[in-house]
């Protein structure tokens, strides 16, 4: 009998080994993120040559790779190129999250940087791309605010998702800073807009937070910044990146690189 409940236990341990370890190698537990999935609509005719060149660029495909590799989503976001509105963040009704980006988006920046003759980027292309790139991160700001506690309000959020596309950008890609300047100097092509006058103080105010962050990441290398940006910027915008950094690598739970 004494063997027999000896076998017996030596059962019931080697089974639950089993169901431990079985839980250990699915996928489907309580720690797994979500990720971002891309979708890119059929183009109309005049979308055609937008939608290749972004799709070419695997912009959408490095920030997927991103957000899987720093776990940066609570649930799975679709990131749908070619909806008719946008950049923007929306809630579906079926309760999915989708960021939603125009083909037009790309054609429309690219005309501006070529229009406006922004002559330190030789290609409108890639500073389009660049501010897509930027768009992006800002609208998976929103997704990821929407889907777990941040402690931001609704007043904070438009400025707090503009820095962070900036501080992804600048920490986590080589000519990050680069990427973000475009974006900035896409707002600040945009204020002189008609279009856009109502918005001016926004988009100028804009241009100067992103152009501190990347000033304040690297002082010495982006010296160059300083001359428009207000008084006191030297000592003010080196410790406005380390304190949104700080504050984003605790939303986020994850070391940003500096």
């Amino acid at each position: 009998m004494r063997m027999y409940y000896f076998c017996m236990l030596r059962t019931i341990a080697a089974l639950l080994f089993t169901l431990a370890a079985c839980a250990l190698l699915t996928p489907d537990t309580a720690t797994a993120k979500g990720r971002l999935r891309i979708v890119y609509d059929l183009p109309e005719p005049e979308d055609v040559a937008a939608a290749r060149t972004i799709h070419q660029s695997e912009v959408a495909e490095e920030v997927a790779q991103i957000v899987e590799d720093w776990n940066l989503l609570a649930e799975d976001v679709t990131l749908r190129f070619g909806t008719q509105l946008g950049p923007h963040f929306a809630v579906l009704q079926n309760g999915k999250l989708e960021i939603q980006i125009p083909y037009e988006f790309f054609s429309n920046t690219k005309n501006l940087f070529a229009e406006k003759k922004y002559v330190t980027q030789k290609d409108p292309a890639t500073s389009a791309l660049n501010t897509l790139h930027h768009a992006i991160y800002h609208e998976l700001g929103h997704a990821i605010i929407y889907s777990q506690p941040t402690g931001i309000t609704e007043s904070m959020e438009e400025d707090a998702v503009d820095t962070l596309s900036a501080i992804l950008l600048i920490s986590e890609y080589e000519d990050g800073a680069k990427i973000a300047a475009s974006a900035a100097k896409a707002f600040q092509l945009l204020a002189t807009e008609p279009e856009s006058r109502l918005n001016i103080q926004g988009d100028i105010r804009r241009v100067q937070e992103i152009n501190c962050l990347i000033y304040g990441s690297n002082p010495e290398k982006y010296q160059n910044l300083l001359e428009d940006l207000p008084t006191n910027s030297d000592t003010i915008c080196p410790a406005r990146f380390l304190k949104h950094h700080k504050l984003w690598e605790k939303i986020l739970k994850i070391p940003l690189p500096d």
